[in-house]
């Protein structure tokens, strides 16, 4: 554009395909799994239950659907000298990461249902003294049955298996980096050259892992709050008990309301509370966690519930639905500042001071004390981010000729 002014600009294009079958052995969720992972915990945030089944059929390019992803990288960059001494420059750009090779694999092995004759006993029903036993190498333990001759679509899941298993989330994005920098070079007297450079890069779309399946985090529609909140509350009486499951604890609103069938269990006047700490969370808050206990009361029904009660925190399909998704972010932002000498007497010195901050950010786990982990469902990866401390070392160099 002029001589002491040059930009540089361009774009790029990926078409990132996806592996398929090319005779049509390969099935999808019928219904967005993203939407149904966050509704489910929306609904739940206003003391409700949406837990629709899932139910899987036929897809990939062998039936007309989309087996691409079409992505566009700009990138720019200047080089400006405003005097002879001077010397500015900056670029930034998209650059898309190359991925997915495992993600399919391990849909494919296990979250083909309809297609694979994998199944899985339902969480927390095998133990150690229950389990099946190895007899001869002739003789298979146990029996999955027969598999049908041929398969109506769409399948869904069975139903009331509670399964842990892999799934896929249906909002995927290509992970990508935003990148860019700027620096000035100034020439100083006596030969030397000093360079401040700053250089950014910022990761989006990165694959983490969710729980699409996960336990909600239920509201009392009667006003006793969440359950992150009255697990915590129960989780504590336990810890200032010292662990004693015969100890006397206070009611809490939120049990009391929510189950209301565990009152007496174990003695008349009993409250909910009471016989939900003495059966389930005093044992298990050190072991097996809240989230062990939760199910026994809720899903399995362990102390009986009332006719045509439904589980308020998981789908009865599934207890684990793992799933890779592009929620994740990183940020990488650095500073350098660079001092500079040519060859003198067959000596060159540099010396340096780059400055570091890098971090991640990923969805906020809600963890009740020494229990398992849970995720609320939905909520938004920004709100958790993780900052490594920055790091300003000193660095010099003497080459020498």
């Amino acid at each position: 554009m002029m001589p002491n002014l040059t930009i540089t600009f361009g774009i790029r294009q990926t078409i990132l395909q996806t592996p398929w079958e090319t005779r049509g052995q390969q099935v999808a969720p019928t219904i967005d799994t993203h939407t149904w992972y966050t509704q489910r915990e929306v609904a739940a945030q206003k003391g409700q239950i949406y837990e629709p089944d899932l139910e899987f059929a036929p897809n990939g390019p062998f039936y007309g659907k989309p087996g691409y992803w079409a992505d566009f990288a700009p990138r720019f960059a200047i080089a400006y000298s405003p005097d002879p001494k001077t010397s500015i420059r900056a670029g930034a750009g998209i650059y898309y990461d190359h991925f997915g090779q495992s993600l399919i694999s391990i849909f494919d092995q296990n979250g083909s249902f309809g297609l694979s004759s994998q199944v899985s006993n339902p969480a927390g029903q095998t133990t150690s003294e229950n389990s099946t036993r190895f007899t001869n190498r002739h003789t298979l333990p146990f029996s999955n049955g027969t598999a049908p001759p041929t398969q109506n679509f769409p399948y869904p899941a069975p139903e009331g298996n509670f399964a842990i298993t892999w799934g896929l989330d249906s909002k995927m994005k290509t992970p990508y980096s935003e990148a860019f920098d700027l620096s000035v070079q100034r020439e100083l007297p006596g030969g030397f050259t000093i360079e401040a450079a700053y250089v950014g890069r910022l990761g989006r779309h990165l694959l983490q892992s969710l729980d699409l399946a996960e336990p909600v985090d239920f509201v009392d529609p009667q006003g006793g709050g969440d359950y992150f909140s009255a697990g915590s509350q129960l989780s504590a009486q336990v810890d200032r008990n010292g662990g004693n499951a015969n100890a006397t604890v206070t009611a809490i609103p939120y049990f009391e309301h929510l189950f209301p069938f565990m009152a007496n269990v174990d003695f008349p006047g009993e409250s909910a509370t009471q016989a939900i700490y003495r059966n389930e969370w005093a044992p298990y808050r050190g072991d097996l966690g809240a989230t062990t206990a939760l199910a026994d009361i809720d899903f399995f029904c362990a102390y009986g519930c009332p006719a045509g009660y439904q589980s308020k925190f998981w789908q009865n399909q599934f207890s684990s639905l793992y799933a890779l998704s592009t929620v994740g972010m990183s940020y990488y932002n650095a500073a350098q500042v660079t001092l500079r000498h040519p060859l003198s007497h067959g000596c060159r010195r540099t010396s340096a001071i780059p400055t570091r901050a890098p971090s991640t950010s990923a969805p906020t786990p809600n963890v009740l004390p020494n229990s398992r982990t849970e995720w609320p469902s939905g909520t938004a990866a920004s709100s958790t981010r993780g900052t490594p401390p920055s790091t300003a070392p000193y660095r010099t160099s003497m080459p020498h000729t």
